[in-house]
């Protein structure tokens, strides 16, 4: 799979980057370091074969901290993509 994702850096500046990956699990793996350093995910996307599978990310709850952002995006995240890949 084709991993991209796009983040707000604190000073204003989007980035995205596209990375390969074996699983969901892997993909939340190479972003959490980056959501760590206060960086907002703004879109992210899978592409599997010729299919886009688009993944919208999740709000943060208020208070929440970044393990918990990051576990509940999980949860989400693979929930999508089993039901509809």
């Amino acid at each position: 799979m084709i991993f991209t994702f796009t983040i707000l850096q604190p000073e204003g500046k989007i980035q995205t980057f596209s990375i390969r990956t074996e699983s969901v699990e892997e993909s939340l793996e190479e972003i959490a370091p980056i959501l760590l350093f206060g960086r907002t995910l703004l879109f992210a996307s899978l592409k599997k074969s010729n299919d886009v599978l688009k993944i919208l990310p999740i709000d943060v709850v208020e208070n929440e901290s970044v393990a918990d952002y990051l576990q509940r995006l999980q949860r989400e995240w693979i929930a999508y993509v089993e039901s509809n890949v």
